[in-house]
């Protein structure tokens, strides 16, 4: 008798507070999208990441096994005003969570968003995951400034 398949194991995602360490352990696997993002910014990949850990109020690293896949937080506008700048960058592993990822998306954007009165910020018009993530998780698309889509959440 053949021996049965069976369905691969299914990996579970752990979020943590992030360290800059994880910032740099994701920059060296980089989704392609998110690296085209950053780089149409003009900002230098490094930097953008760790400049995004040590500017958001809340931050988070999502782990699979012993590897960071995702870095999130939220940023709050130099004007001080109640608004919030969400952002999410993440390698190739973040798929391996990615009906994980989906599930847990709104809650996590919920407690980001406290605090804040308006979430905005930018998305390349080219990295269609995360436009459709966003329109998931409720965004409006308010204004094209190519290559980018400003997002907004009231």
């Amino acid at each position: 008798m053949g021996s049965k398949l069976r369905p691969p194991k299914r990996k579970n995602g752990v979020v943590r507070p992030a360290h800059r360490r994880d910032a740099v352990e994701i920059y060296g696997d980089l989704r392609p999208d998110d690296l085209m993002e950053i780089e149409a910014l003009g900002l230098c990949p490094m930097k953008a990441i760790l400049s995004s850990v040590d500017v958001s109020e809340k931050c988070y690293t999502i782990w699979v096994e012993d590897k960071p896949v995702g870095i999130f937080g939220i940023a709050r506008a130099a004007d001080e005003l109640p608004t919030g700048y969400p952002w999410l960058m993440g390698t190739p592993g973040i798929m391996d969570v990615g009906w994980q990822f989906l599930r847990e998306s709104r809650k996590w954007l919920e407690e980001l968003a406290d605090g804040f009165d308006l979430l905005t910020n930018i998305v390349h018009e080219d990295n269609e995951l995360s436009v459709k993530w966003l329109r998931f998780l409720g965004m409006q698309f308010i204004e094209r400034k190519p290559p980018f889509l400003e997002f907004a959440k009231i």
